[in-house]
């Protein structure tokens, strides 16, 4: 939850109308980590860079205090998970054909038995 109370601290600086009181900005904070997450915009990996560009755009752009869909709306989409599949499954297919190639060169013929 660190990207999202670092980033509410600095809408808190702002003073924009309608902001939440400092007494109950750690519920916010909750309630905000809740719907990220929720929204399936939660991966460990991506996450925090993201969430900071989210508010960032939010501090820089807001005029009164946002709701989690406007985080939402202003972080940077993930890059797919599927692509690093489709790049693993490319160099897999380039190195078996390097292999065949080499095998081939060395007059290695392939066992099919097994």
């Amino acid at each position: 939850m660190g990207a999202i109370g670092a980033g509410l601290k600095r809408l808190l600086c702002l003073g924009l109308e309608g902001q939440p009181s400092a007494e109950v900005i750690a519920g916010t904070k909750a309630v905000w980590y809740d719907a990220v997450r929720r929204a399936g915009a939660w991966e460990a990996e991506s996450a925090a860079p993201r969430i900071e560009a989210g508010f960032a755009k939010l501090c820089a752009t807001a005029r009164r205090w946002p709701a989690p869909a406007d985080l939402l709306a202003a972080m940077p989409r993930s890059k797919p998970a599927s692509t690093r599949f489709v790049a693993d499954d490319l160099a897999r297919e380039l190195g078996m054909v390097t292999l065949s190639g080499i095998a081939a060169k060395l007059g290695i013929t392939p066992d099919r038995s097994a």
